[in-house]
């Protein structure tokens, strides 16, 4: 019998259907973010996150950075590449960088969710159990 343990939880062929698919669904996600946060955007000759806390952080810069212009407030627009010291960055220099990451993270993360519908569509916890999870290969 195939038996998958992850972190506190062990599931099995015999595990309730909705239990196995909650807990490889919840590999996948895992999998998924653990690639990003591997992973790196090239721009302008240096290296950028990717992760999904990269992506929230650059959001609310720009969020913030629009607010105060619009309310005729003084403001810079900073990030920063991996390791380094955040530095000053035109809005077209941000929308770019912004853009090369969405166009590095979307085909990944469409590949993620098309395999939570297959995890969800499979009719047993054996055909769920033998789904291949996000990985970079898939």
């Amino acid at each position: 019998m195939k038996t998958i343990y992850y972190k506190n939880m062990r599931i099995d062929e015999n595990s309730p259907i909705d239990e196995v698919r909650n807990l490889r669904q919840e590999q996948n996600k895992d999998a998924f973010a653990k690639y990003l946060a591997e992973s790196t955007v090239e721009f302008n000759g240096k290296q950028y996150g990717v992760q999904e806390e990269d992506q929230n952080e650059i959001q609310a810069m720009i969020m913030q950075y629009q607010l105060l212009s619009q309310a005729g407030i003084e403001t810079e627009l900073q990030w920063h590449a991996k390791h380094e010291a955040c530095q000053n960055m035109t809005i077209e220099e941000m929308i770019a960088l912004v853009s090369a990451i969405k166009d590095f993270v979307l085909p990944h993360q469409h590949r993620m969710q098309e395999i939570k519908e297959e995890i969800y569509r499979a009719e047993t916890a054996s055909e769920v159990m033998d789904i291949e999870i996000f990985s970079a290969r898939t």
